[in-house]
């Protein structure tokens, strides 16, 4: 398991800090990159766009990729290019404004599959579960044409005798863009890659299989639509091309058709990836064809591959000038991302999850990395129920222990200010969570208001820290404390939710992974310092005072989050800042506890106010499970 790093960077592209695992990741001395530019870090093209995506985001301030997970590159200091996953996201404004880029090294996820010549399986790795969804022991033995859509999959071995007759190769020694066949039926792009081997007088096929459906390909054209540079690990999987049989070439030897409906017209034909090339018509002049790639915006378009066949895409230009001198012509972005399949899946999806359960589902209102949350209601008793549905084929079996962990956890925790758990059914695909459903977030009913002030804030923080020092006194740490996990229900009480990074605390054990939201984390996790649990809840908690009673967080940057650098909020009394000061100090073996903070004299100043520590009614979770391997049982919540 990759453990993630952190890069902060200012509005003009300089590094203020890293921490290790960022320097081990990328092979620079902590000195090295302190005060330097983070392109440092980005290959082609991404690095010749990067001041491009800054300077627009600080004119428009649409935010083209803060706040999204994306598949990108980056170079370490060797000059080696490697696949990561990037997420944004922003602290401050203007001058002070401070990028967080949370990176994760991404892993070979590409299948491997060995067949002999009469197309059986006689071996793969433990990645055709995740792209396929059957076990590697459920696929040896089998033809591999259980992996192939019709009409190719009956003419499969067709195809392998003809080759051992002698015909000329067709995937073999290539890179071919085709359609491969899921357990549960559904289709999805892959590229596919095929070698012959001979293990002594036996000869076979070896095929490396990647889904390219997630990614992206990036270059820069100048004004003459001349590819200048593209990212290595993604265009070959897409497009069948390295990157240097690329370089120099005119970008319609992707998209020959680019001078046709420019306006973002959806143009998208079958999308059968295995459809012959036809006969394009070239006759376009070359104004028109200059043009098309000067038109900015989002279109639909047909691509070419290099065995032939065409496929749908998502093709995204805009024009920048970062680096250019004064009369030099402009170069052009283009972004690439496959587009076929995705209606298939959302219908297939769709009739999937009509009805799980007893529970009838009405709309999605959530989106995870390895799911979604619906709002879903039961058919007799018509009780709305949030439903956190994991597909399990897509998760690796750490991330589906976690899952499960997140289940362990939730069935000990009784509490009116605790989102209850209610079932969990299980399939050989996916787990479905079935909790407590509540209407709307914190954080919103904190930004209708610009912030609550001290006696509107009061009664949450109450609510909140009841339901933290109850998870505390479990030997639970939440480790995700943030106004978006707390939700509030048709009567105003706040319900904690999403415990997918929480954890059983264990005596004398530290942790140093960070979890979480970067706004909301304490100095120790952003520094990948050890840490025992409760502290970094109890800070997150502190923000989460701070920017209730405000409508604004308190620190401006990651420096001031480090140092521990706020202002006390205006027109609040001194106890409140006391209190403030104590959950936000830096220092951890200063920094209250939570029995501390609910006997501190501003939760005491309302007589009113009572912290309710009594635990609900008891609750029985049936765990449902229809893998053969598992029997049905009851699972009793115990608070003890």
């Amino acid at each position: 398991m990759h453990t993630s790093t952190i890069v902060t960077i200012n509005k003009h592209g300089i590094i203020q800090s890293v921490d290790k695992n960022c320097c081990k990741l990328f092979g620079y001395e902590f000195d090295e990159l302190i005060g330097s530019p983070v392109k440092l870090l980005i290959p082609p093209p991404y690095n010749e766009q990067h001041d491009t995506y800054l300077n627009n985001y600080d004119a428009t301030k649409i935010p083209k990729i803060i706040g999204k997970s994306r598949i990108v590159e980056g170079q370490h200091k060797d000059g080696s290019i490697f696949p990561i996953r990037l997420s944004v996201s922003k602290i401050g404004d203007g001058e002070d404004t401070i990028f967080i880029g949370m990176i994760d090294k991404m892993e070979d996820k590409s299948a491997s599959i060995t067949i002999n010549t009469t197309g059986i399986i006689v071996s793969c790795n433990q990645n055709v579960e995740e792209l396929f969804g059957y076990k590697a022991n459920e696929l040896i033995g089998q033809n591999v044409a259980i992996l192939v859509p019709s009409p190719h999959k009956e003419k499969h071995n067709t195809y392998i005798q003809n080759y051992l007759q002698g015909s000329p190769p067709k995937v073999i020694g290539k890179v071919r863009n085709v359609g491969a066949r899921h357990k549960n039926g559904s289709i999805f792009p892959i590229c596919l890659q095929v070698e012959q081997l001979k293990v002594g007088s036996i000869m076979l096929f070896r095929g490396k299989i990647e889904k390219v459906d997630l990614m992206e390909a990036v270059f820069t054209i100048d004004d003459s639509g001349k590819i200048v540079s593209c990212n290595h690990n993604f265009v070959q999987s897409l497009f069948g091309y390295t990157n240097t049989e690329l370089l120099g070439k005119s970008i319609t030897t992707l998209i020959p058709n680019l001078h046709q409906n420019t306006g973002g017209d959806d143009i998208f034909g079958s999308g059968e990836p295995e459809r012959k090339k036809q006969k394009l018509d070239n006759s376009t002049s070359s104004s028109q064809l200059e043009y098309s790639w000067k038109t900015a915006g989002i279109h639909k378009k047909q691509v070419l591959h290099k065995d032939g066949s065409t496929f749908p895409v998502v093709l995204e230009i805009y024009p920048f000038m970062e680096g250019k001198k004064e009369g030099e012509l402009p170069q052009y972005s283009v972004k690439i991302r496959r587009a076929d399949f995705e209606m298939d899946k959302d219908q297939a999806s769709s009739e999937q999850h009509k009805m799980i359960g007893n529970y009838y589902v009405i709309k999605t209102v959530g989106q995870g990395s390895y799911g979604k949350v619906k709002l879903a209601c039961h058919k007799d008793t018509k009780e709305n129920v949030a439903i956190k549905m994991l597909q399990k084929t897509k998760m690796k079996p750490q991330e589906l222990d976690r899952a499960r962990r997140e289940t362990d956890i939730l069935r000990q925790l009784k509490h009116p200010n605790i989102a209850r758990l209610i079932h969990v059914i299980e399939t050989d695909d996916n787990m479905y969570i079935i909790m407590e459903y509540a209407g709307r977030t914190l954080l919103s009913y904190v930004l209708e208001r610009s912030g609550l002030g001290e006696v509107g804030s009061r009664k949450f923080f109450f609510q909140i820290s009841s339901a933290i020092k109850y998870c505390h006194d479990l030997n639970i740490i939440h480790r995700d404390i943030k106004h978006q996990n707390i939700l509030l229900d048709d009567q105003d009480n706040t319900k904690l939710i999403d415990f997918g990074l929480s954890n059983f605390m264990e005596e004398g054990k530290l942790r140093s992974t960070f979890c979480g939201t970067p706004a909301y984390a304490a100095p120790e996790m952003i520094l990948g310092k050890k840490y025992s649990g409760p502290e970094v809840d109890i800070w997150s908690l502190g923000v989460v005072l701070y920017s209730m009673i405000t409508g604004v967080f308190p620190f401006e940057n990651v420096g001031d989050i480090i140092r521990g650098a706020y202002k006390d909020p205006k027109d609040t009394s001194p106890e409140c800042c006391d209190l403030l000061k104590k959950m936000l100090e830096v220092e951890i073996e200063k920094r209250a506890t939570l029995d501390q903070i609910l006997n501190h004299p501003w939760c005491k100043e309302d007589p009113k106010s009572t912290l309710k520590t009594d635990p609900v009614k008891e609750i029985e979770c049936t765990v449902v499970s229809t893998n053969p391997t598992t029997t049905d049982n009851k699972v009793q919540a115990n608070a003890n």
